[in-house]
């Protein structure tokens, strides 16, 4: 199904396994408005900065004290790093993640609210930077995206670096 149009002329269309939220479905056609997609890529990430506050962010820098716990995300492959007791913090970007498999066709990979974030460690192609990156940070508790039953509170092994 599209979802919308690039400023550069192609068409985008949404996974299966969507990644959108109910806040990211509200503003993604807008953002997608702004985006030029370069023609030697077949991947682009794209910062897309509003003049308003679009949504909340929903990852945090950890603080001494926090606690954390993994779960499984819906359309996720491996558990995510959730801070407990936290919140996100109101935001005007949105990180637009594209793929483009034919020339005037692009798929969504991932949309959310705040600037890109790291590959989670399940992820086969993460890298030392992005392992780096999840040693300080973590996700804001959705129970809506929490997949029931896969909340623990000892780390993975690919969580323990």
């Amino acid at each position: 199904m599209v979802i919308g149009r690039l400023k550069s002329g192609e068409s985008v269309i949404d996974r299966k396994n969507t990644h959108l939220t109910p806040e990211t479905k509200n503003i993604i056609e807008e953002a997608l408005g702004r985006i030029v997609f370069p023609d030697n890529e077949q991947f682009h990430i794209s910062t897309v900065k509003f003049d308003r506050v679009i949504g909340t962010c929903n990852v945090v820098k950890l603080r001494k004290g926090d606690v954390v716990f993994y779960a499984r995300r819906r359309n996720r492959k491996g558990l995510s790093k959730f801070a407990k007791n936290r919140t996100g913090i109101k935001r005007k970007v949105l990180t637009v993640i594209l793929l483009k498999p034919k020339s005037d066709i692009c798929v969504l990979v991932t949309a959310f609210v705040g600037k890109p974030a790291a590959r989670e460690p399940y992820d086969p192609r993460v890298t030392s930077d992005d392992l780096k990156y999840w040693k300080h940070h973590a996700l804001v508790p959705n129970f809506s995206e929490i997949v029931t039953g896969t909340i623990i509170e000892n780390p993975p092994e690919y969580w323990k670096f």
